[in-house]
């Protein structure tokens, strides 16, 4: 809960977050899913995180391309084609490479006369690669250089930096080199790493579901938010026992997992502690304290049990949900349906409905990032020609799976308000909260299930004669 966890937000659906131990906390502009500028900043445990949206699921990332990284002080320049990480024309690129080095150049371009082909040190190593990151369009090559040598060499954070000026081992070296050439070629940083985190959790990524986007995030605070007020209103109204009824809560198109096991963590119990103990996360504000849902400090104790069903239709994505709960030890709170939208849920079963659906309009799938374009599924992004197709299909579903206390969480892309917004209030649901991301694009919103019919009046039954 000490470590820092950025909330960089996305670019045409690649977003930013770091790896536990290369926390920073930064604000500037990038861009979302769909191509709105967002917000990074946000300092949570670890490293980054798209909620599964839509029917393929997924769930928010490390850093992924965007423009130039401006602090790196490395330009772009030209290369020829099949250029390794030496600059066009060197000499030692001419004279070749040695074999298992995937392109990476064994000779530092600033190495002094005489010093022959020894080894690069990790950090000659780290520069080389950035620059040829850089070459290659991703603008966040000194981070995602790092976090692919620790990937490579199997290090933390602070072994990173410790190992600066030593010697890079052949083995790691040819190991880094074929990273580095992958994420050249804009293939994800998470597919190369294969974790990525979301709300503090580390989580398993892969071609199969999409990358869990730092804005999804937004749309998991909303919903904790909705339980804390909920079960203040619910304590302050009716007895411990009726306050303590099991809550379910829905993710749809969960893809691999992450808003519902991130809803699922945040909503456990606290682990028996000593009053100390909880007390002094209550009166701290950490995580776990007053005002988090499922923390110690919560008033009223431990409240209902929460239980969380992901829904989604994808066999891969199910599999990296299941592989994430049984990671994480979620799996007895978290259960996996496979099944279109909410079409297996039962009427009424649900306190609340959370989807991050696709909402990309199909015509500027072709412009987004090549990370996305290419290497993520298509059907976790296309949302119909104005985005907004997977919405209009679940909302009827929704105003059936919903109690009649419960809400309704939709993440929705830049510039899709009002348009979304005209689409719940047809289906009868009365919107009553709005959430912006850090950049202040309105990115959740959160509406009432339709009020149930009114049951027909029952007619008197007629007075027996002879009765009265």
């Amino acid at each position: 809960a000490g470590a820092l966890r950025s909330a960089g937000r996305t670019r045409a659906g690649v977003g930013l977050a770091t790896v536990a131990g290369e926390g920073r906390l930064r604000r500037r502009p990038v861009a979302d899913r769909s191509g709105a500028a967002s917000v990074e900043s946000r300092g949570k445990a670890g490293a980054g995180s798209p909620a599964a949206p839509g029917s393929a699921g997924g769930g928010t990332v490390l850093g992924m391309a965007r423009a130039a990284n401006p602090e790196s002080g490395a330009t772009p320049r030209t290369r020829a084609a099949g250029d390794s990480m030496a600059p066009a024309g060197d000499p030692a690129r001419a004279a070749g490479e040695p074999a298992g080095t995937g392109g990476l150049r064994l000779l530092p371009a600033t190495e002094p006369a005489g010093t022959g082909g020894r080894a690069p040190t990790v950090a000659e190593a780290l520069r080389r690669a950035e620059r040829r990151l850089v070459a290659a369009g991703v603008a966040e090559a000194a981070l995602d250089a790092r976090l692919l040598l620790r990937a490579a060499a199997g290090w933390s954070a602070a072994e990173l930096v410790a190992e600066g000026r030593r010697p890079l081992a052949p083995a790691a070296l040819a190991r880094f080199a074929d990273l580095v050439r992958e994420r050249a070629a804009r293939r994800p940083l998470q597919h190369l790493t294969g974790r990525v985190e979301f709300f503090g959790l580390s989580l398993a990524v892969g071609p199969g579901a999409l990358i869990p986007r730092p804005d999804t995030e937004t749309l998991v605070e909303a919903v904790l938010d909705f339980l804390r007020d909920r079960r203040g209103a619910r304590e302050r109204a009716e007895t411990g026992a009726a306050a303590g009824r099991p809550l379910r809560i829905a993710d749809v198109g969960c893809g691999a997992g992450p808003i519902a096991l991130a809803l699922a963590a945040e909503t456990a119990p606290p682990p028996p502690t000593s009053r100390a103990v909880a007390n002094a996360g209550a009166s701290s504000g950490r995580p776990g304290g007053a005002g988090r849902p499922g923390g110690a400090g919560r008033p009223g104790g431990p409240g209902p049990p929460v239980t969380v069903v992901g829904f989604e239709i994808e066999p891969a994505a199910l599999a990296l949900a299941d592989r994430n709960r049984r990671e994480t030890g979620l799996a007895a709170r978290v259960a996996l349906v496979r099944g279109d939208l909410l079409e297996a849920a039962r009427p009424g079963s649900f306190a609340v409905v959370a989807a991050n659906l696709p909402y990309v309009p199909r015509a500027g799938i072709e412009h987004l990032e090549p990370e996305v374009r290419v290497h993520e599924p298509r059907r976790a992004l296309d949302g119909g020609a104005d985005g907004l197709d997977p919405l209009r299909r679940l909302l009827p579903l929704a105003a059936r799976a919903l109690a009649p206390e419960g809400a309704l969480f939709l993440e929705i892309g830049a510039g899709q308000r009002e348009a979304a917004s005209r689409e719940i209030a047809a289906a009868g649901f009365r919107l009553f909260r709005e959430v912006p991301d850090l950049a202040g694009i309105p990115r959740v919103l959160a509406a009432a299930p339709p009020p149930l019919p009114p049951e027909p009046a029952r007619r008197p039954e007629p007075t027996p004669a002879g009765s009265g």
